[in-house]
């Protein structure tokens, strides 16, 4: 490209988009990106000023916009511009931005809607034009009002000319697709070294030199030009000729996708097919009922297991459903004794005498506290439950039972409680604002000076190494990483469970003014499974002033062990936070996600085991606690970044406070993962599948979809294609696919594929690694009463989890019923 293409460019660019002296301009692209040009030059050309923004700060977009506070223009590829739309849209203005320029990939129509929503004090103009014509040719101001169609790419820059040509280079008619070929100012002089190529890019139409893009466009009748999609994205898919981008344009078109990409995949040797990947918006993809009928799966599934009591030798400890995530089998008994035991000693240490439980189960709390306490209300969505406790909770008289859900607590308020429990239970919440809505009512509750525990609680930033721990535990030694990869992602975004950032407590101020100390703790034991390395525990101290608390002194932790770490807290008397101290029990399970998650230096699974443990180490907690009670010290000891823990030493005698800062503008759901996703991904789904098969040839419509949180994109913010997972299909985890045998399993096989969400279901596949869970099982239970009208326990699709099995199961029950 010579410097007086370049020079057209930005002439050309000055003339049409307006900068003035007085902008400030956001630079974003890496200087290896032709658009950093006109980032870099343009404004200074206008006697504007650049706001350089580092690549680290321009990779989050919440800190690009903070950065960004006094940029007038800003520009940046789809992927990005919407991810800053999204922070905007989360309370993070730009109070100086006039004007947003999008481009470097295909412009979603939503993205620019939502661009003119967001800012509707800024203009959109969407900038097209590939490196060849010298960074950008053509522009499209997008109208403030009025729908945006397709995806304009406007019209030229003065002194470029446009043409749409067809086959031989004839000039297409409006409205008919064809070819862009560019000419006039800007065009490069060709690639270096390729006469070939040049030869067949560069070519000359009336009597000019022209660049022919590859883009498929047509003229409109308003005298815009429209994108299409890239003529050498065309596949053959059995035989017939496709173009993904046509495909893409009808699923975009539907009301709960953002985004789509369509491409041909042949991840098995000749069997080359089209697969979706829809990214859903916040809209139009909820189900009928949403929370409810999630709980009211979880009470169905609870209600199945106690039900189950088969005269357990101890019936204060019914531990009925607490089953590995690793093998399925129930976790070691004397495992979970201790988890109690060390939950009620932590309550009971609140010396509390009027306690409210909610959600008590089957009373492995409430058998241990109850009996310290002059009343103790337990309450419980679950009836079953309940009669366990009443049948045994004899010589307990200050026990009161209650059946209803978690959130409904409205006539305890002002009851002057001095402890409300939420143990174990806030992971089977349906979303974030459920909890909130049970905190305020248990908040309401307490007598000035109360506290709430919330016990057991799931941690959101171990997500990753949790289900890279499962998935690692259940994966063959040959298992390549990627796949390993997909099979974790798919475990994060389809988690069911409610999982909880520790900071989303000290953020409760806002919602609980009444809110003083917050208090953080890691599970103690000294049994390392996923219920002590993977939970911690809350205690909300309501109407104690915080900052009356003493403040620590702040250390990193600089590679001490336990030891190390008693001589600090011995030389600061008063009160010691050290951070960063690396937590035993999940360090080496953060390093199997980080290994799997970054690609390249792990081949396979056995690889990511080999050098996972390799990194294994660090400090266990109760070597943390056991150092605490021998300095006669309090401690608190959080889950902190990265496997790590933040250890407060408590002064003695007195209680220090965390140093936290919290983050006002932080959007609430970023506090908390949506355990409803797959349960709308599966309702998309299907939906996407039927507009597809009514508006496309059946050779058109995707014979996979798959569903991601965000498009991957390379390093310049394009979609990378390269980086989109192979489906998860049946078969994929290296079953062999065995076809149906009587009618009954075929029946089955429907049932499985709506529920499941998924195209074939063969008769030895297996529910659950199909991605089944306890809560689909219900809905399967539930279909199965509806097609086969017979009543079938919930219990069989654990105990039968194969298809052909549960068939199996259900045609017994039908024959018993007739016999």
């Amino acid at each position: 490209v010579e410097h007086a293409q370049l020079t057209h460019t930005l002439r050309a660019s000055l003339e049409t988009l307006g900068f003035a002296p007085g902008d400030v301009v956001a630079a974003l692209a890496s200087t290896s990106f032709d658009i950093s040009l006109l980032e870099l030059v343009t404004p200074l050309l206008a006697g504007g000023a650049v706001r350089i923004i580092p690549h680290e700060v321009a990779r989050d977009p919440e800190t690009l916009v903070e950065a960004a506070a006094d940029v007038s223009v800003l520009h940046a590829v789809p992927a990005l511009m919407r991810q800053v739309v999204e922070a905007a849209r989360g309370g993070r203005t730009l109070p100086s931005l006039r004007l947003l320029l999008v481009g470097g990939d295909t412009v979603p129509p939503d993205l620019l809607a939502e661009m003119r929503e967001i800012f509707p004090d800024a203009g959109t103009v969407v900038l097209y034009g590939p490196t060849e014509a010298a960074i950008i040719c053509a522009t499209y101001a997008v109208p403030a009002e009025g729908a945006v169609e397709g995806h304009p790419l406007g019209s030229p820059l003065p002194g470029v000319r446009l043409r749409v040509c067809g086959p031989r280079g004839e000039l297409a008619p409006l409205g008919v697709p064809g070819e862009l070929w560019i000419s006039g100012g800007g065009v490069a002089r060709g690639y270096l070294g390729r006469p070939e190529l040049n030869a067949e890019k560069f070519v000359s139409i009336e009597g000019e030199r022209a660049y022919r893009t590859g883009d498929r466009a047509r003229w409109r009748p308003d005298g815009v030009l429209e994108f299409l999609g890239r003529a050498d994205e065309q596949v053959k898919v059995r035989g017939f000729r496709i173009e993904p981008g046509e495909v893409e344009a009808v699923l975009r078109g539907q009301p709960g996708v953002r985004e789509a990409v369509v491409l041909a995949r042949e991840d098995a040797p000749g069997d080359r097919r089209l697969v979706a990947y829809v990214v859903p918006s916040a809209e139009g993809v909820e189900t009928a009922g949403g929370g409810k009928e999630q709980v009211a799966e979880w009470e169905t599934l609870f209600d199945d297991t106690y039900a189950q009591d088969e005269g357990e030798e101890d019936p204060t400890l019914q531990l009925r459903g607490w089953n590995s995530s690793y093998t399925g089998e129930p976790i070691p008994r004397e495992e979970m004794r201790a988890w109690v035991e060390h939950t009620a000693e932590r309550v009971l240490a609140l010396r509390p005498e009027r306690v409210l439980e909610v959600g008590c189960g089957t009373g492995l709390l409430l058998f241990r506290v109850a009996p310290h306490t002059r009343a103790y209300h337990g309450t419980d969505f679950s009836g079953v439950a309940l009669e366990h406790v009443r049948r045994h909770a004899a010589g307990l008289p200050q026990i009161s039972l209650s059946e209803r859900e978690a959130d409904r607590l409205d006539d305890y308020a002002g009851a002057g409680l001095d402890l409300v429990v939420v143990n174990s239970v806030a992971q089977y919440f349906p979303d974030l604002d459920y909890l909130l809505r049970v905190l305020e009512g248990a908040a309401a509750a307490l007598r000035p000076g109360g506290r709430i525990f919330v016990g057991d609680v799931r941690s959101l930033p171990l997500a990753g190494a949790f289900h890279a721990s499962v998935e690692l535990a259940r994966a063959p030694d040959d298992l390549a990483a990627g796949r390993l990869l997909d099979r974790v992602r798919r475990g994060i975004v389809e988690e069911q469970e409610l999982l909880l950032d520790p900071a989303l407590f000290e953020a409760l101020r806002a919602r609980i003014p009444r809110l003083g100390r917050v208090e953080v703790q890691v599970k103690r034991g000294k049994y390392d499974n996923e219920v002590s390395r993977f939970r911690y525990d809350v205690v909300l101290h309501l109407d104690v002033a915080a900052a009356a608390a003493t403040a620590p002194v702040v250390r990193e932790w600089g590679g001490e062990d336990a030891a190390g770490l008693r001589a600090l807290a011995v030389e600061a008397s008063r009160a010691l936070l050290v951070r960063g101290v690396p937590d035993a029990r999940v360090r080496e399970h953060v390093r199997a996600y980080e290994l799997v998650s970054a690609g390249g230096e792990a081949a396979d699974a056995a690889a990511v085991r080999v050098l996972s443990a390799e990194d294994a180490g660090g400090i266990a907690p109760e070597a943390l606690f056991a150092l605490a009670d021998e300095l006669g010290r309090g401690i608190e000891v959080r889950p902190g970044a990265s496997g790590t823990l933040d250890v407060l030493f408590h002064p003695a005698g007195g209680v220090a406070r965390f140093p936290e800062a919290v983050d006002a503008e932080r959007p609430w759901e970023s506090f908390a993962n949506d355990p409803q996703w797959g349960r709308r991904v599966r309702a998309l789904v299907p939906a996407l599948r039927e507009t597809a098969r009514a508006r496309l040839p059946e050779y058109m419509v995707p014979s996979a979809f798959v569903v991601l949180e965000a498009l991957p994109v390379t390093a310049n913010g394009k979609v990378d294609r390269s980086a989109l997972p192979a489906p998860d299909m049946p078969g994929s985890r290296g079953e062999t696919y065995v076809a149906l045998r009587t009618p009954a399993e075929e029946r089955m096989a429907g049932i499985w594929a709506e529920v499941l969400g998924v195209e074939r279901v063969g008769g030895d596949d297996n529910f659950f690694d199909l991605g089944g869970h306890s809560l689909l099982a219900t809905q399967l239970v539930s279909r199965v009463r509806e097609v086969f009208q017979t009543e079938l326990p919930l219990r069989a699709v654990f105990e039968a989890p194969t298809l052909a099995e549960l068939a199996g199961r259900v045609e017994a029950l039908l024959a018993e019923a007739s016999g």
